[in-house]
């Protein structure tokens, strides 16, 4: 097993065992461990904030103000895809 980054194993006269930190000066009878590696935290999306205001079921955003009593404004659709009488239905029917 490999030692951390700046420690460095020596032998007493007797043969033990002792770690020395080059960089904090640190000495020590026990084997330094290396860092434990730091858990990979994955995102889930209900952690993220809604770029478009929320659903509703945090009370935000369309839903919360409809729910609120806010009123929905009309607004006139225009059609601009171009083909006029798309998808209409023609000829009236049935036999």
């Amino acid at each position: 097993m490999e030692l951390p980054a700046g420690w460095f194993e020596y032998k007493t006269e007797t043969g033990e065992s002792y770690y020395y930190n080059e960089s904090t000066q640190e000495t020590t009878w026990d084997r330094p461990e290396p860092p434990k590696p730091k858990p990979v935290v994955q995102e889930t999306p209900a952690a993220r904030p809604n770029p478009f205001g929320g659903g509703g079921g945090g009370r935000g955003g369309l839903l919360a103000g409809i729910q609120g009593g806010a009123s929905l404004k009309k607004v006139q659709t225009n059609d601009k895809s171009g083909v006029k009488g798309a998808g209409g239905v023609v000829g009236g029917g049935g036999g």
